[in-house]
């Protein structure tokens, strides 16, 4: 299960069967007040060619969310980039 990224009153239902056919559920009422942190790349053309290590200076719109930001995922045609 992943938090939610929608502010406002929320319902998560949880429902747990068992080998035997039983069954369990409960519900939980939550309130999200938090928003997103959001980093914008305002450049019009791909990033591309960069020697591993290079410094890079983008132009960036960053939005402070609701909580500190604690990390930043960085994605190449859908796919993660990470360290090797």
């Amino acid at each position: 299960m992943t938090a939610s990224t929608q502010v406002g009153d929320q319902t998560i239902s949880f429902k747990v069967d068992d080998d035997n056919n039983r069954s369990a559920s409960a519900d939980v009422f939550i309130t999200v007040n938090a928003d997103p942190a959001s980093i914008t790349y305002n450049g019009n053309t791909k990033i591309s060619g960069i020697t591993p290590g290079s410094l890079v200076s983008l132009d960036l719109d960053v939005t402070k969310g609701t909580f500190p930001m604690n990390t930043i995922a960085v994605y190449e045609d859908g796919e993660l980039i990470s360290d090797p």
